[in-house]
């Protein structure tokens, strides 16, 4: 997912995952969105002109039922529908 995300340019989520911040019998799924971190300068519109600029990267941990919640939580209220979710 980080090389993916280094050679598009764009945020790429990781696979299904044990978070660290979850306890050892915790099955709730958990992913990490990763974002690539380039140094200025001109576009980088090619892979190589990406690989070679690139810093680092930042990622923000998700709770996937908690993100999906948070998406899903008002979706009764202005739909009329209730949508259930299971991973």
């Amino acid at each position: 997912a980080m090389d993916q995300a280094r050679d598009t340019g764009m945020p790429t989520l990781f696979s299904k995952v044990r978070l660290v911040q979850e306890d050892a019998g915790s099955t709730e799924a958990g992913a990490i969105l990763y974002f690539p971190v380039f140094r200025q300068g001109p576009g980088l519109t090619s892979v190589t002109a990406r690989q070679s600029e690139l810093l680092g990267w930042t990622g923000i941990p998700l709770r996937i039922p908690d993100f999906i919640n948070g998406i899903l939580a008002d979706w009764r209220n202005i739909w009329g529908k209730q949508i259930d979710l299971y991973l």
